[in-house]
């Protein structure tokens, strides 16, 4: 009889020990599985790279010289393009860091009968804070960026020539809705602003290189 009882003695110490170590197995596998989820959950962290070109108009008052084929001739001067490319690492779901370059060309010759050509060309590089809204397909930023506007500017008339080079702080503020085409790249477009302005000698006003820019461009993800 004592036999018996330390044999159902042992056997119930045994598949104790048995289903503890279950337990405590099945605890170790959901601390495991709960940690590849979390990794997961960071996946928002990632690099975006866009390229491309557009339609830019030069902000600021006309020059009024009193005669109407001057107006003309820099009312048409305003029509220009531009070419962007910006680069940007969101460590935060809705939130990032970027820089952002955009190039702005403007040129007209229409006054030929007096031999009278401008060529003005913006180069805007600043620092950027950005904010993000994405889905599987659509994506939504912003930014708004800091940093110098290099202004050149060209002009001959009759033969004579001039030519203006000024480095001037900027702000540069945009917007932009993307198509996502695969998980790595997209298409969209982008409006942006840029923003700033310098002293002429002899002039009262002052001389704005400020663009708004509409441009189409192609986008690259990190995973």
């Amino acid at each position: 009889m004592k036999k018996c009882i330390l044999f159902i003695s042992f056997l119930f110490m045994f598949f104790s020990t048995v289903y503890l170590s279950a337990q405590n197995s099945g605890r170790l596998v959901s601390r495991k599985v709960s940690s590849n989820i979390t990794t997961e959950n960071e996946n928002y962290k990632n690099f975006r790279f866009t390229v491309g070109g557009g339609y830019a108009y030069w902000l600021g008052e006309n020059l009024d010289a009193g005669n109407q084929a001057v107006k003309d001739f820099t009312s048409d001067l305003r029509h220009g393009y531009n070419l962007d490319i910006e680069t940007q690492y969101y460590f935060h779901e809705f939130i990032g860091i970027g820089l952002n370059g955009s190039f702005t060309r403007y040129s007209s010759d229409d006054m030929k009968n007096i031999n009278m050509r401008e060529t003005d060309k913006m180069f805007f590089l600043g620092a950027t804070c950005n904010g993000r809204y994405i889905n599987n397909k659509w994506g939504f930023y912003s930014g708004l960026g800091f940093g110098p506007i290099f202004y050149s500017g060209d002009a001959e008339i009759s033969g004579s020539y001039a030519k203006i080079e000024k480095t001037v702080f900027g702000i540069n503020a945009n917007i932009a809705c993307e198509y996502r085409l695969s998980e790595n790249v997209g298409t969209g477009l982008k409006l942006s602003v840029t923003a700033g302005s310098f002293e002429m000698y002899g002039v009262t006003d002052r001389m704005s290189v400020s663009s708004l820019m509409v441009t189409g461009f192609l986008s690259f993800r990190t995973k």
